[in-house]
């Protein structure tokens, strides 16, 4: 497929780590002029210099919202009341790049991690790995599951064990200033059609 739009996610850490396998860039930062447009996670005044190191632009920011746990089947419904008895404390499940960011946001929303599990970068969950998760829930008496919404997708084509709820954290992306994001973009669109 050829890219319309070509964004490219950096964050300031970024610009500061090695190439493999010394670091964990796929490619040299001179690579950055080819995006259209660069977005950096927090806020302006950290996005600037990002933008300015790598020579490339326009420089946006990106805000990630985190809103209240959801079932992981049926997909998006809300978790019933007491699904998590009367603790705050869940099985955390990861297989993303940065687990630990995760956990962080876990515990931002006043949740208690009883474990964190964490699996590789865009692993596929097989029925050993819900067995595996669902014992640590019985074995550590916590309250339920919690994972990634992108984790979550992948876990609804398994059958889970209906005796512990198993939700997700909704995250939303908000690319600021939105207005100005949005003027960008539907302006570049028809150019980049027309290639």
């Amino acid at each position: 497929l050829e890219r319309d739009i070509d964004l490219l996610l950096v964050r300031p850490e970024d610009v500061r780590d090695e190439l493999l396998p010394h670091g964990r860039l796929r490619e040299p930062l001179s690579a950055a002029t080819a995006a259209d447009a660069i977005v950096v996670p927090g806020s302006f005044s950290e996005a600037a210099p990002v933008g300015a190191r790598l020579g490339a632009g326009p420089v946006f920011t990106v805000d990630q919202e985190f809103a209240t746990p959801r079932l992981v089947r049926p997909f998006g419904d809300p978790v019933p009341e007491g699904a998590f008895g009367t603790t705050r404390r869940l099985v955390a499940v990861a297989g993303i790049a940065r687990p630990e960011r995760f956990f962080k946001t876990v515990e931002a929303l006043d949740w208690e991690i009883a474990q964190p599990m964490v699996f590789r970068d865009h692993h596929w969950f097989t029925r050993k790995d819900v067995e595996a998760i669902h014992d640590a829930v019985q074995t550590l008496g916590a309250g339920g599951v919690i994972t990634t919404e992108k984790d979550a997708v992948r876990l609804t084509s398994l059958a889970l064990p209906h005796d512990v709820a198993w939700t997700y954290v909704p995250m939303r992306a908000a690319i600021e200033p939105a207005g100005e994001f949005k003027d960008w973009f539907m302006k570049r669109l028809p150019k980049a059609q027309a290639r």
